[in-house]
This record gives C-alpha cells, structure tokens and sequence, in this order.
C-alpha cells in the first residue's frame, strides 16, 4: 500500500508494526493470513 506521509494511518501504522509478534506461516491447508495493515485500517 503506497499512501502519502502525512496519512493519518500510515502514520499509525509505522509505530505499531514493530510492535507486532513475527507471524509463522500458515498450517497447510488452511487459510492464508489477512494482512495485518489493512485490518488494522478497518478497525481504525
């Protein structure tokens, strides 16, 4: 997601994201990952 500097949730973004846990991969079969930025827009 490219979005500009001074957006409001891409600044939030750049302080959270070292804050989340390394993700393993997903277990065989089963559904892939969301991805953890736009989630996190959606809450917002």
């Amino acid at each position: 997601m490219d979005r500009d500097i001074t957006d409001p949730s891409a600044v939030v973004w750049r302080r959270l994201k070292p804050l989340l846990p390394a993700r393993s991969s997903a277990p065989q079969g089963s559904r892939p990952w969301a991805d953890d930025e736009r989630c996190l827009i959606g809450i917002v």
